[in-house]
């Protein structure tokens, strides 16, 4: 980067940049050590560095001009993706003017993308309960220190159109594409997302991750995975609207899109069943939500299961683990009214016909009650047979019975 070898009047590799992420932040002697044996003693340590200076309002224009005063402190430097290419972000903690200003350098490795933005204190100070939140779920410590917070603040950084009225997200847009936009180019701007409105921990992938639910400027909920070690060194993010998370997660969670108790049953749902797989066209890991079924009920079986348990469970109002009489009756009626084997919906008829089997067989087999794995077993047979048989249907066709004649008497 080019103003990185102003500060010390020495040139700086690739390599030394990328290992430059060993070189910032409170533990100094350790880092040091790590310095020497990766870069080695001759090349000097950056651990303070010179810095565009106050006043507020000409920070913007000196920064695109290169010009340096003062001094603040490097606090985190790391690698991260923005418009579809790698780039740097720096965050220095502004020390020499009482400002306390924390300001962040996105700069691209070809240099093409060159973005800047200050926050004040107090802007980025509601940020810290969710950084304090995701260290305790991942350490077990509620101290951090301002190497980790700026980590979280990196990681949030945004690139929008601000002046458009849905502020658009554009951080996923190619820089060249947005670049050649001599309209949209003026309207760009870093900006901060939100605060986290929920935050937990899940295994992807199997890797133990935090997860951050954001409601993001644009309304869309956001879902950000991240790995706590290396300064959130791995991280995936995705967003969706509302009634796409709504549809995905009552299928889930085995309810109808709006029962959901409140808002934060929603998030805890998408933190609990999100998941990150293999892109079959890229090849790439990406962080996703279940799709929602089809329109009309779901015909995947376990999915069935899943929800019949729900069910089940909020009609065993005693807790032990068996209905009977009409709680089953209900729960027969429940399910082939929710699910359709073979992707057809049961009739009347038929329902009534499974509805006094499964009775029958509760009377015979289970003296009247039954255990949900009992039901479940029950279930899958009977959805496999009504499958196969429709299977065969569409292969020869249906025959109906013919009516026989009655022989009239003369």
């Amino acid at each position: 980067m080019s103003y990185l070898s102003i500060l010390d009047e020495q040139t700086i590799s690739a390599k030394e940049k990328v290992k430059a992420n060993c070189a910032h932040g409170t533990d100094i002697d350790s880092r040091l050590n790590v310095w020497h044996d990766v870069v080695g003693p001759d090349r000097e340590f950056i651990q303070t560095v010179p810095v565009i200076s106050a006043p507020e309002e000409k920070e913007m224009e000196e920064f695109k001009e290169g010009l340096i005063e003062n001094n603040r402190t490097l606090v985190y430097r790391g690698r991260h993706e923005m418009c579809k290419q790698p780039i740097t972000i720096d965050i220095y903690k502004r020390f020499g003017d009482d400002s306390n200003y924390l300001e962040c350098i996105v700069v691209s490795d070809d240099h093409n993308m060159r973005l800047y933005i200050s926050f004040s204190v107090p802007e980025v100070e509601s940020h810290k309960e969710s950084v304090v939140k995701s260290q305790e779920m991942y350490s077990g410590e509620t101290e951090i220190t301002d190497e980790d917070f700026c980590a979280a603040i990196a990681q949030r950084l945004q690139l929008r159109n601000v002046k458009s009225e849905a502020k658009e997200n554009l951080s996923s847009r190619p820089w060249n594409e947005i670049k050649s936009d001599q309209i949209l180019i003026k309207d760009v701007d870093l900006v901060l997302r939100p605060v986290p409105v929920h935050v937990s921990q899940n295994a992807l992938y199997g890797m133990p991750m935090n997860i951050d639910i954001t409601r993001d400027i644009d309304d869309q909920i956001l879902i950000t995975a991240y790995s706590m070690d290396h300064l959130r060194g791995t991280s995936f993010e995705v967003a969706y609207d509302e009634k796409y998370c709504r549809e995905s997660m009552a299928d889930c969670e085995g309810i109808e899109a709006h029962e959901f108790e409140s808002l934060d049953h929603l998030y805890t749902a998408l933190a609990e069943n999100c998941e990150i797989l293999r892109e079959k066209e890229t090849d790439m890991l990406a962080l996703s939500i279940p799709a929602p079924p089809p329109d009309g009920p779901t015909m995947e079986k376990e999915l069935a299961r899943k929800r019949a348990k729900k069910k089940w469970d909020s009609l065993d109002a005693d807790g032990n683990g068996t209905l009977e009489g009409d709680e089953l009756n209900g729960l027969a009626e429940w399910v082939w009214t929710s699910f359709h084997p073979g992707g057809e919906p049961i009739t009347e008829r038929e329902k009534a016909k499974l509805t006094r089997k499964l009775l029958k067989r509760i009377a015979v087999k289970h003296n009247g009650q039954m255990t949900f794995d009992d039901f479940h077993d029950w279930f899958l047979k009977t959805c496999d047979e009504i499958e196969a048989f429709r299977a065969l249907q569409k292969k020869h066709g249906v025959k109906k019975k013919k009516k026989k004649n009655k022989k009239g008497t003369k």
